[in-house]
C-alpha cells in the first residue's frame, strides 16, 4: 500500500511525497538437522493483521535458490513456520519475502 506525506514550511509551501509502505520480515530461526534432513524456518511479519479480520494478510514465502516455499501462519498473530523434509545438505541461506513487501535473508549457521 502507499501513503501520502505532505511537509508544509513556515513560508506555506508544502511538498507531497507518495512512499510505499512494507511490513519487516524477520527471521527467527533457521535449523537444520542432519539426521533427519529437516529444515525448520520461522519468521515474523510487523504486520499483525488477524486472519479473521478480513484484512488482507501478508503472505510469507520461503526462497531457497529457485525453489518457494508458502509459509503458513502458526500460532500468534505475524509468526510464520514452514518445516521442510529431504535436505541432504543445508542450504547456506534462507531468504523470506512478503506480499506486503518485506525481506530478510540469513545465513544458516554451521
Amino acid at each position: 500500500s502507499q501513503l501520502t506525506v505532505t511537509a508544509t514550511n513556515l513560508n506555506g509551501m508544502s511538498t507531497v511525497q507518495v512512499v510505499n509502505v512494507v511490513d519487516q520480515v524477520n527471521i527467527e530461526t533457521v535449523t537444520w538437522v542432519k539426521g533427519t534432513e529437516r529444515l525448520r524456518v520461522i519468521a515474523f511479519s510487523s504486520d499483525k493483521i488477524h486472519p479473521f479480520t478480513g484484512i488482507e494478510t501478508p503472505v510469507l514465502t520461503l526462497h531457497l535458490g529457485t525453489a518457494t516455499y508458502a509459509m503458513p501462519q502458526v500460532g500468534p498473530v505475524g509468526r510464520y513456520e514452514v518445516v521442510l523434509n529431504g535436505f541432504a545438505v543445508p542450504p547456506a541461506r534462507v531468504t523470506v519475502t512478503s506480499s506486503k513487501g518485506g525481506v530478510d535473508t540469513e545465513a544458516l549457521a554451521d
